[in-house]
């Protein structure tokens, strides 16, 4: 229960962090043109900023979870001591992982705003990350793996197990889903 509180007041205290100051300097010049224009760039980067940083967050306690959990099943001490000091001997593995999917989710976003058909392209793509995404967090917890190298396990993982299965439901959903936009 502690852990998604932890990361929930951590990325809050680092959207404070980042969005005071931002908004400090947007809003510091008297012209308007110059605040739409600053607005639009220091918005962006501060996006891009929190984006990252509530990332990092989310990564960190959701792997520091895990490997609490995988403690207790190991009938050793699964504390939020021994899972936070575990996330802090992979923080390199999470920082890169981190930057790796707030990136894509940024691009995602930014597909769905400026694209024609964008929020399609952004659910479609979101859902295919997802699902060769999910392992990622436990093989950043038990295994001794970098970034891609988790990424490329948790897909493999996915294919191995679930292939056809997640294959077909993609396939249907997309046939569903092309049907609907036709009609």
């Amino acid at each position: 229960m502690l852990f998604p509180i932890l990361s929930g007041i951590t990325s809050l205290i680092f959207l404070i962090v980042v969005f005071v100051p931002a908004a400090t300097i947007i809003f510091s010049t008297g012209e308007t043109e110059s605040v739409a224009n600053n607005g639009e760039v220091y918005g962006i980067i501060a996006t891009v900023v929190i984006a990252y940083l509530t990332t990092t967050v989310k990564v960190f306690f959701n792997v520091a979870f895990a490997a609490s959990v995988v403690e207790i099943f190991e009938d050793r001490e699964g504390s939020l001591r021994v899972g936070i000091s575990k996330a802090m001997e992979r923080k390199k593995a999470i920082i890169g992982w981190a930057f790796v999917t707030a990136t894509v989710g940024l691009i995602l976003r930014a597909i769905a705003e400026k694209v024609p058909a964008g929020g399609l392209i952004e659910a479609v793509g979101g859902f295919a990350w997802a699902v060769a995404s999910w392992f990622v967090i436990p093989s950043l917890a038990l295994e001794n793996k970098g970034p891609w190298a988790s990424l490329k396990s948790s897909a493999h993982t996915v294919k191995s197990r679930w292939g056809e299965g997640v294959v077909g439901v993609v396939a249907i959903g997309g046939a569903v889903t092309v049907a609907l936009l036709v009609t």
